[in-house]
């Protein structure tokens, strides 16, 4: 129950990234660090394009969910190895890096929550981001600027959460990787943006229409959706992680099979 509060009060929170500290081994934070972004500006670069047109935002919610789920794991050994210290000194240390894993899943999963949020907003994937804009517009969509309304003031004035949560689907399973994931959802909000426009040029979203009301609910939904299914992948995934060094697999941790005080706190 305590897990569920948090993870309730987390999809709540936002906070901006914290920088990682070294720890008291170096190797301790590096499986932590492992991930950068050179690789997804060199394939950008490979396909002809740069990190400035594409935007981070399928990396950014890669990265968090991998955070996350690196968060649940080391949360999971240091509750389980507080429960079964017989050191008191070792028992209160985990205890205490339990808490401090607390506050670590609230920040990312503030942070994950965010984007995964922005990914289901047609207008944060597509160059068509605050009006149809500059090239070919053979539909004549407007060339307002109705990001923020769209966004904003239109989701105040004729939202709501039960709305929102009437238009939410059960929780899917892809079966697949967290990049597979993150690229067919941002695909399939890619795909609502010409609805969008023309539900614009059509007045679906004057004066509360119900048909802007319904897109809005459905694309709000979607990432309820989203972020729900990704933090439940994020825990389950968590249960076949290592942490530490010398690293300790959670699944025997969690069996009892290992005591995780030396992988966590350091030897050296």
């Amino acid at each position: 129950m305590r897990l569920r509060s948090l993870l309730v009060a987390a999809v709540l929170a936002a906070a901006p990234h914290a920088v990682l500290a070294w720890g008291a081994t170096g190797h301790r934070i590096i499986g932590r660090l492992a991930i950068t972004r050179e690789s997804y500006e060199s394939s950008l670069r490979e396909a002809g394009s740069s990190a400035w047109k594409a935007g981070y935002l399928p990396y950014s919610i890669d990265e968090d969910w991998q955070q996350l789920s690196k968060d649940f794991a080391y949360w999971r050994v240091a509750t389980a190895g507080a429960r079964r210290a017989t050191n008191p000194a070792h028992r209160a240390w985990l205890a205490d890096d339990a808490t401090r894993r607390e506050a670590l899943i609230l920040r990312d999963l503030g942070v994950l929550a965010h984007y995964v949020g922005d990914g289901s907003q047609p207008m944060h994937v597509s160059i068509h981001f605050n009006g149809w804009g500059p090239g070919p517009n053979p539909e004549g969509f407007t060339e307002e600027k109705i990001h923020a309304y769209f966004e904003g003031e239109f989701v105040r004035d004729y939202l709501s959460p039960a709305a929102v949560r009437a238009a939410m689907t059960p929780y899917r399973d892809c079966h697949c990787s967290i990049e597979t994931r993150t690229a067919d959802y941002l695909a399939t909000t890619r795909d609502t943006v010409v609805p969008l426009y023309r539900l614009w040029k059509a007045g679906g979203f004057v004066n509360g229409d119900a048909r802007g009301r319904a897109f809005v609910a459905e694309r709000l939904a979607a990432g309820a959706d989203e972020l729900r299914d990704v933090v439940v992948e994020a825990w389950r995934a968590s249960a076949q992680a290592e942490v530490g060094w010398p690293a300790v697999k959670v699944a025997d941790v969690l069996a009892g099979k290992a005591d995780p005080f030396d992988a966590l706190y350091g030897t050296d």
